[in-house]
């Protein structure tokens, strides 16, 4: 099989897996008491919840990534690459 083709059903795969766990509640964009934000894409898991965290622990570091890929080949008007929903707020909110 084609290893760009692996990566494309893999990627599908996780980005579906995150939409699961939204759907569930077990990660959200609005925490609380018994919450933990992963900071660089904004988004909470509860505490204890495993599975969620480490999604979410994959997802902060291919958004990591995505940042500097996009710091070297991104426009120099649109830095830093937004990650979460409240940057990608203020940025709208600026351009407005």
């Amino acid at each position: 099989m084609n290893d760009d083709l692996i990566l494309v059903r893999c990627a599908d795969a996780f980005a579906h897996r995150i939409d699961e766990l939204f759907l569930e509640d077990r990660i959200e964009i609005h925490g609380g008491l018994d919450w933990l934000e992963e900071s660089t894409i904004g988004m909470f898991h509860q505490i204890g919840d495993e599975i969620a965290a480490a999604a979410l622990k994959e997802l902060s570091r291919r958004a990591s990534a995505a940042r500097k890929w996009f710091a070297i080949d991104g426009p120099w008007w649109a830095q830093p690459l937004p990650t979460t929903g409240r940057q990608v707020t203020r940025l709208a909110q600026a351009v407005n």
